[in-house]
């Protein structure tokens, strides 16, 4: 098993291979943490200029709180039915992603509850329309 030391020191390179999951794997559980913020922080500044940052810009949409699960620690759901359940509208949903076009934006992350009322073809439908509507937008949905 190679040590998390020599992991980094592979990565530090100016063209390191990529990093396998087995290797992230020993990252996560042995690492010393100030010793993975500055290699890390070292290849950014190797990648990009050096008071450059970049960030994603994303955001979360809850395209309805209707669930039967009842997760313990989920205090956003209702049962379906209650007066404060709800499902947003394909219109609605489009209309989050077009302010977050506005603000340049890349991304989506999209969770509500489990509403056996849904069918697939409803979400099949949305994804399509938001893929059709809003091409430049990458879809990470139902977590």
């Amino acid at each position: 098993m190679t040590s998390w030391q020599d992991i980094l020191e592979t990565q530090s390179q100016s063209n390191p291979p990529r990093l396998s999951i087995e290797d992230a794997i020993t990252l996560y559980d042995d690492a010393d943490f100030n010793a993975l913020r500055q290699t890390a922080l070292d290849k950014r500044r190797q990648i990009n200029e050096p008071s450059e940052v970049t960030y994603l810009i994303d955001r979360n949409i809850n395209y309805g709180n209707a669930c039967t699960i009842n997760c313990q620690f989920c205090s956003f759901y209702r049962a379906p039915g209650h007066a404060e359940a709800y499902l947003q509208s394909t219109e609605q949903i489009s209309a989050r992603v077009r302010e977050l076009e506005a603000i340049e934006g890349t991304r989506i992350l999209m969770q509500g509850g489990v509403d056996p009322s849904l069918q697939i073809e409803w979400y099949e439908d949305l994804l399509a329309y938001l893929r059709t509507n809003h091409p430049t937008i990458d879809l990470d949905c139902f977590s």
